[in-house]
């Protein structure tokens, strides 16, 4: 959960092998993020992806755009980089955006992002959603 005193966007998404990595990667992915994804090693390359993909799409969600700006075009820093907007598209409104990576408290094989639309403070908080999940 992510609460915060402006609009916040989050995305998890649990590291999985993806079929279709290069072509996913040539929706999704800038030319210098591809470039970062196909320099670390193939074992890798999926949580690289997922990686970049929850910064795009928790800020895309936190300015309101969602995926009506083609991925590609919001351009995130890596894994293993502080996180923040490298570059943004003509359309997607600017503003401050305070991005938080939340891959290292959500543990081994899940990566993910919030990001905030304001200046402000965003407070994390993660829980075991297993026993809810089963229910469902």
């Amino acid at each position: 959960m992510a609460v915060g005193d402006a609009a916040t966007g989050v995305d998890i998404e649990r590291v999985r092998p993806l079929k279709n990595l290069d072509r996913i990667a040539a929706a999704t992915l800038s030319a210098a993020e591809t470039r970062q994804l196909y320099r670390v090693p193939a074992a890798e390359r999926a949580e690289t992806l997922l990686a970049h993909w929850t910064r795009k799409e928790a800020v895309l969600k936190s300015v309101g755009c969602g995926l009506v700006v083609a991925p590609r075009d919001l351009v995130v820093s890596g894994p293993g980089e502080p996180p923040q907007v490298v570059m943004w598209p003509e359309e997607v409104p600017r503003g401050p955006i305070r991005l938080r990576m939340l891959s290292s408290p959500l543990g081994a094989g899940y990566v993910g992002a919030a990001a905030l639309a304001g200046s402000g403070d965003i407070a994390l908080w993660e829980r075991d959603g297993a026993e809810i999940m089963e229910q469902l």
